[in-house]
């Protein structure tokens, strides 16, 4: 069930349309936060102990349920940071799934992180350490059972080869100007697209930076055409095929971020700059990589700074080794019988949060805890088995021609990889620049679901047993206890065990009062041992009883049909250990139900004679919540049709055509069709089928969406939405290729060897690399229908959206794949093609343009309709609103880039609508302005607005002085009246205002500087500095305060006092009356009771939680 926090962030009493969101992590504009902070409300009750529950969060495009528990925040004047409880796992538990230290699907939100995903190799690998353009280098970076060498997307494109005649193969040895990889590939896609084709070895790019003559010369030919040579070798080694010393890197890694109210990911463009996909707007980014500082740094479009230290403290790098890598067999020489090639590579993979800085100053730092290596496998296989094929042998080879290896009618090969994280972190320790910490504590159970084989007793890693906040007096606030235990298990060792949260428990600042507790429930199905073979195609637990991972292979028409494990999914079995239930303090509950995913097909197997295909991972099916336990439970039920009865669900193109010729429940192809040259005299080959335990072909993460769902709340009425999905939004296309030498010769390029193959299925070896990913314009609501209990229509919502605003061009980064249908898993083969695709990541701007509501609620129709007009900074430029009655409002808004308010577009603060214009039918009826005219800081010096007769202007309200902090400490009304404020609690809280006096006035009277630093010399502040509990604010800070109040020097001021219980809330406020009302609250921060004055008791409240 939902239960809301009511902080104390007042209303904003300007009419202006600059407000921000007070969200995660984000600086809020001076003008609205100093003015707020002034207007201090009374406390609301129950306001710090109530969680804030987001249960019923469901992705309807995905059916995912992803429920959020607000546990706590940490906050300055201008940052907060939401520690959040979230559930990672609804779309099932995988079996080799390693629970977080706080349960099995749960994890903790706070901070943020980028993590990467490799696509080909590391960007930031280079061939040397630290090279220089122009200098030979000389310290090669050397990899794991020294492999290849890796050229990476950033390093350097253009190298001349190292000039020793006794080396026989082409490597790089000094580059030769600033392009990157990267940049190379750019141009190189260009080419292809323009089809400018033709001989010259700057084709790709400047391979080793040698002309022709002079580089066929070193080699000791006599001027023979490289340029084709080289660029395949080039295309070759993005699939470890070309050249024999280095792998090169065809496509960019993708970098997920989340922080803040931020989240998306990014990719490098070719010249090494960050680009995020898709489009946001105003957020900077800037890498470490071959650049100082060392470093990540987000620059919000609010001018707030995210830092991501580039360094061990605040980074993991994974480290992986495969127990044989196919293209490195033999690559010492010939060795029958033996795969002796072992992948290993490593990379930074995750870098945490390290500082938050506002652009008044205000920082929030984090810390975190390194732990002992973390140490896991994930099995995979492939099976290899001869296939007699038209034009090739009928049987077998009696060996391989380059390793001398036996030939064989089927085997399976061992794919396992080794995982290590190394120096795996966890957050420890949050700090504010206030001063107010909160600290993470892992002292509960034992990890016993982990590899800690290598960990000593004492380093042992364990559970998350608390978290404590803390104010800037280190007196404890409120605390929350983690109480976790096991899953039960089928076996008692480490990888059969999972890490169980039963309950989170909300402790008083006595840590003796248990004050209430929300504890968890889950499906009673136990998940088998990690890498058990009782797995569905995405890894989730089923009914498979085959001891093997290798699946079934049957295709449309039975050409390829192979016996193999059964991978379908699974219903009950897929939902083992998944929550199910969450009790809350009141003894309220939610209760969840989920069924397998599934899509519609427009064609049957003859084996699986279906319309409404099931798939992998589990949606929500219904939620049922009660307020107690004696009451009927609201159900909301979820059906994913559409309106003939069919599934909902679609399936991207690839996806799609690859289930219509093979019966796998929507995973992709499984399996592949490779030949080798068997005979170097006749040129004779032989075929082999490779069937995978893993899909190889999926090319997207994104791979299921729903275009219709229908939430039906019982007794209440229903909601139908219409989503934007595969069919209304498909990835862009690739751009597919393949290249053929000539015969009896090299590669050349001319269009006589260039086949444009299209977009199309097919058996073979195929390029992997992913589709244009669009699925930002995908789960978008299209229309939504709410109707009543007897199904009547009560309101539709029909939205339209766009992408790219007029004057805005998205970036558009091109990676290339490549294979080879002559290439061979664990032999060396002769390539007589290469297919290449290119691919590309668009950083498009996806906007709602105009949305039209039709009311049938009451006894007429109303319609109203909104349009929307972004600016080429793809900020919101202007709002149409289209009234039933005909009538027209029209709001304009303008940013620092209109204004041209240089220190705001220097601190990146650009999305914050400075001029905002109404008019209504083409009648201007409204206008204001903030300004920014102090040229000693970046905060708004007045709001102006203007009269729409003659379009002169008047200031509503100035502000006239902030401190060191960004605190307002002067303001002028519209009545030209002066308000002044004073700032105490180490400059976090408004202690006094005075009403009527400038700030030098009260300096003057008081005889404190007159600087904006001076009030600080107050008895007052220097006495809320040191509140640190009740008998001294009652003996000492508010008899000081009341003597402020009544200082003879102020008699004729309105003066209003402020004192505070920090963190928790205001305690007491005394009008300029003097009739004070004071806040008393309890040990587990409740508002407890209201008193006056004298003591006398105002109001009081009870809190009864159930057992």
């Amino acid at each position: 069930m939902k239960r809301k926090i009511l902080y104390l962030v007042p209303a904003l009493y300007l009419n202006t349309a600059a407000s921000l969101l007070y969200g995660q992590t984000l600086w809020r504009n001076p003008a609205i936060q100093d003015i707020q902070n002034i207007q201090v409300n009374k406390p609301e009750i129950g306001k710090l102990n109530d969680l804030t529950v987001s249960d019923d969060n469901v992705n309807l495009s995905t059916g995912e349920l992803s429920p959020n528990i607000g546990l706590t925040e940490i906050k300055t004047k201008s940052l907060i940071d939401p520690i959040i409880l979230s559930y990672k796992n609804g779309k099932g538990i995988r079996v080799n799934d390693i629970s977080s230290d706080i349960g099995l699907g749960w994890d903790i939100g706070a901070g943020g992180s980028i993590t990467r995903k490799v696509n080909g190799f590391p960007d930031d690998v280079t061939i040397y350490i630290n090279p220089t353009i122009g200098v030979e280098a000389t310290n090669p970076r050397y990899r794991k059972n020294y492999p290849k060498f890796i050229n990476g997307w950033l390093d350097y494109a253009n190298w001349a080869p190292i000039k020793k005649p006794k080396i026989p193969y082409l490597f790089p040895g000094t580059p030769s100007n600033n392009e990157a990889l990267g940049g190379a590939i750019q141009r190189f896609a260009q080419k292809i697209i323009n089809k400018q084709y033709g001989d010259g070895n700057d084709w790709f790019r400047f391979l080793f930076a040698q002309g022709t003559s002079e580089l066929s010369g070193y080699l000791g030919g006599s001027g023979f055409p490289m340029g084709g040579g080289l660029t395949i070798a080039d295309l070759g080694s993005m699939s470890s095929m070309g050249w024999t010393y280095i792998d090169v890197d065809g496509e960019p890694d993708e970098f997920y971020f989340n922080f803040g109210k931020y989240s998306g990911k990014f990719v490098f463009d070719g010249n090494r700059a960050p680009v995020t996909i898709p489009h946001i707007p105003g957020l900077k980014i800037e890498s470490p990589f071959n650049s100082d500082p060392n470093t990540w740094l987000f620059t919000t479009p609010e001018g707030t700074k995210y830092y991501f230290s580039h360094t061990p403290e605040y980074t993991e790098t994974l480290y992986s080794e495969t127990n044989a890598a196919p293209s490195y067999d033999d690559w010492m020489g010939k060795t029958p019988e033996i795969n002796e090639g072992v992948s290993g590579n490593e990379y930074i993979s995750k870098w945490f949060l390290s500082k938050v800085v506002a652009v008044n100053g205000d920082t929030i730092d984090y810390n975190y805890e390194q732990m002992p290596d973390l140490l896991y496998s994930e099995k995979s296989e492939i099976k290899e088995v001869f296939k007699p094929s038209v034009g090739s042998t009928k049987t077998p080879p009696a060996y391989f021609i380059n390793s001398g290896d036996k030939g064989f009618y089927e085997r399976v090969l061992d794919r396992t990889t080794q995982i290590r994280i190394k120096g795996p972190k966890r957050l420890s320790l949050i700090k504010t620049s206030d001063n107010n910490t909160i600290k993470f504590e892992y002292n509960g159970l034992t990890r016993e679901d982990i590899d800690q084989s290598q960990t000593s007793p004492s380093d042992k890693r364990r559970t998350l047993s608390s978290i404590k906040k803390f104010d800037f007096n280190s007196k404890l606030i409120e605390k929350l206890d983690f109480n976790q235990s096991y899953f039960s298990s089928q076996c008692p060792t480490y990888d059969c065990k999972r890490l169980k949260l039963d309950n989170v428990r909300r402790i008083g600042a006595d840590e003796s009062t248990i004050s209430a507790i929300t504890s968890f429930q889950y499906f009673d199905e136990s998940l088998p041992q990690r890498n058990n073979f009782h797995q569905d195609y995405w890894g989730y637990y089923n009914n498979n009883n085959r001891n093997t991972l290798i699946p079934k292979v049957y295709t449309m028409g039975a050409m390829y049909d192979y016996p193999g494990a059964d991978r379908t999914p699974s219903e009950e079995k897929a939902k083992a250990s998944m929550l199910k239930k969450i009790v809350y303090p009141t003894k309220g509950s939610v209760e969840y139900e989920y069924e397998l995913n599934d899509f519609g097909t427009d064609f049957e197997f003859p084996t699986n004679p279906v319309t409404n295909n099931k798939t992998g991972g589990l949606r929500i099916k219904k939620i049922s919540k009660r307020e107690s336990e004696n009451v009927a439970p609201i159900v909301q039920s979820f059906t994913y049709k559409l309106s003939n009865g069919k599934s909902s669900g679609e399936l991207p193109e690839l996806l799609r055509t690859s289930t219509s010729q093979e019966d796998n429940n929507g995973a992709g192809r499984m399996f592949e069709r490779q030949k080798i040259v068997v005979n170097e005299d006749t040129g004779q080959t032989s075929v082999y089928i490779m069937i995978y335990s893993t899909p190889k072909y999926l090319f997207t993460d994104d791979l299921l969406r729903y275009s219709r769902v229908v939430v039906d709340t019982e007794g209440k009425g229903s909601t139908e939405y219409l989503l934007s999905s595969f069919n209304t939004d498909p990835d862009y296309k690739t751009i597919n290729y393949k290249w053929s030498r000539e015969s009896g010769k090299g590669f050349r390029m001319i269009p006589q060897f260039m086949l444009e193959t299209g977009y199309i299925y097919n058996i073979f070896n195929h390029p992997t690399i992913h589709t244009p990913d669009k699925s930002y314009a995908r789960g978008l609501v299209l229309s939504k229908i709410e109707k009543d209990s007897s199904g009547k229509t009560l309101r539709e919502t029909i939205n339209k959206h766009n992408m790219n605003p007029t004057g805005y061009s998205p970036k558009q980064i091109f990676g290339v794949g490549t294979s080879s249908i002559d290439s061979f898993l664990v032999e060396d083969s002769d390539i007589q093609s290469m297919d290449f695709v290119l691919s590309f990541y668009k950083s498009d701007y996806v906007y709602l343009e105009s949305t039209k509501v039709n009311d049938y609620s009451g006894n007429n129709s109303i319609v109203n309709s909104e349009s929307n007009n972004y600016n080429n900074f793809c900020l919101l430029q202007n709002k149409n609103t289209l009234f039933s009655n005909n009538d027209l409002l029209e709001v304009r808004y303008k940013y620092a880039y209109d204004k041209s308010v240089q220190k705001l577009i220097d601190a990146n603060i650009i999305n914050l609508p400075i001029e905002t214009e109404a008019s209504k039918n083409g009648k201007l009826i409204s206008k204001s302005e903030i300004k920014y005219d102090n040229a000693i800081n970046i905060y708004p010096s007045s709001i102006l607005s203007y009269n729409f007769l003659d379009n002169t202007a008047r200031t509503d309200i100035s502000y006239d002085l902030y401190d060191d902090k960004g605190n307002l400490l002067q303001y002028t009304t519209k009545g030209n009246q002066p308000v002044t404020i004073i700032w105490g609690y180490k400059s976090t809280e408004p202690i006094a205002k005075i009403e009527g006096i400038t700030y030098s006035e009260l300096a003057s009277k008081l005889g404190f500087s007159n600087t904006n630093m001076g009030y600080k010399n107050l008895q007052i502040v220097n006495n809320s500095n040191a509140d640190t509990n009740n008998d001294y604010e009652d003996q000492t800070l508010i008899p000081s305060l009341d003597d402020f109040r009544n200082n003879p020097e102020l008699s004729q001021y309105r003066i209003t006092t402020y004192t505070y219980d920090p963190l928790i809330g205001v305690k007491s406020i005394t009008p300029p009356s003097g009739i004070r009302e004071s806040y008393i609250y309890n040990s587990a921060g409740r508002l407890e009771k209201i008193v006056d004055v004298d003591g006398k008791l105002l109001k009081e409240f009870k809190y009864n939680y159930k057992n």
